[in-house]
């Protein structure tokens, strides 16, 4: 049996090992990874809704299993949902600010560690915060939930700043095309003042995820810019199926006919469906009426030249300005007779 302090020292090399074999993978091609070598949540308003997300791309040959992410502070919780990130696959991690616990300067180090091939390597990315406690929002977050398209949604956050009579909301700036945004000033007394921002989805709002951190830019010299964080889904008032509409294999001068149903939350007419890129080998017969489903034959007649077949169509609903979208994809291929097949 080993004495008490040689079982010491053997432990404390292997652990050494350990953290050495981290520490030599940790090199500038697996960063290279990362969107960014760096992440900022800016000044932020205590008691707000504060999320982020780091994204990376695996380059590289061997696949890339994150093993475990980590940060240096408890006032930034990191998750992933990413496993095993092949090559040309990309993967995120999630980052949400505690900013009801924690306040002042946040200066945290997230670690992402990989594995590949049996070896290990690990990726520091700074990360920094400013937590304020003399600027609050109710609610932390402008959430929108599911909003349909062709539909206008608004919702208001009250921000409030203390210790300084003279403060101002200059603007409000947003890196969203569908979102707009107006303020308010509601009260301003016994170093205490008020506002009211108001957001507004536009009716032709992608469909989609909406993410956007506002910023409100003030009149505080030491620290101008505040955010505030967006969230939402828009949701399609029409179903379309299939969204992605498979053509399968086609033969020049040879009719297929496909089907596709769209589906409303409430009955409507079709005015038109048209094809973008080539309208000559599409042909749809417009359903009459006004229903809540209806059923598109869609008659396909694919060019003389070889190759993949997309097209993107346009569905246009009556009332509506935008229109209802799909795809279809297919492969051209010519006709194969006996002949070709004699040696």
């Amino acid at each position: 049996m080993l004495p008490l302090r040689s079982v010491c020292s053997v432990a404390v090399m292997l652990v050494g090992s350990l953290l050495a074999s981290w520490a030599e993978a940790d090199d500038n091609w697996a960063a290279k990874m990362f969107s960014t070598q760096k992440f900022n949540f800016g000044s932020v308003a205590q008691h707000s809704d504060c999320q982020g997300e780091l994204k990376f791309t695996n380059p590289y040959k061997p696949d890339m299993e994150v093993v475990s992410v980590s940060t240096s502070c408890r006032c930034i919780k990191a998750t992933t949902e990413s496993k095993v990130v092949k090559q040309g696959q990309a993967g995120a991690i999630q980052l949400v600010l505690d900013t009801s616990r924690f306040q002042g300067q946040r200066n945290v180090t997230l670690t992402v560690r990989f594995r590949y091939d049996g070896k290990n390597v690990a990726v520091n990315i700074p990360c920094e915060a400013f937590i304020r406690t003399d600027v609050w929002m109710q609610p932390g977050i402008a959430s929108f939930g599911s909003v349909s398209t062709g539909e206008e949604a608004v919702k208001t956050v009250k921000v409030t700043r203390t210790g300084n009579d003279n403060w101002k909301i200059r603007e409000v700036r947003s890196h969203h095309a569908a979102l707009s945004t107006e303020f308010r000033e509601l009260s301003r007394s016994n170093g205490r003042v008020e506002y009211e921002v108001a957001i507004k989805v536009a009716g032709n709002a992608p469909v989609g995820s909406l993410q956007d951190s506002l910023v409100l830019v003030t009149n505080d010299s030491s620290n101008a810019n505040v955010a505030l964080r967006v969230e939402g889904k828009v949701d399609s008032d029409f179903l379309i199926t299939p969204e992605k509409l498979p053509l399968g294999t086609l033969h020049p001068g040879q009719t297929r006919e496909v089907t596709v149903i769209v589906k409303g939350k409430k009955p409507f007419q079709i005015q038109s469906v048209s094809a973008a890129d080539h309208p000559d080998c599409f042909h749809c017969a417009i359903p009459s009426g006004e229903k809540p489903m209806h059923i598109l034959k869609v008659a396909v007649t694919p060019p003389s030249q070889m190759g993949p077949l997309t097209e993107k169509f346009s569905i246009q609903i009556a009332g509506r300005s935008v229109p209802v979208t799909f795809e279809a994809n297919g492969q051209v291929e010519s006709v194969i007779t006996a002949s070709d097949s004699t040696p």
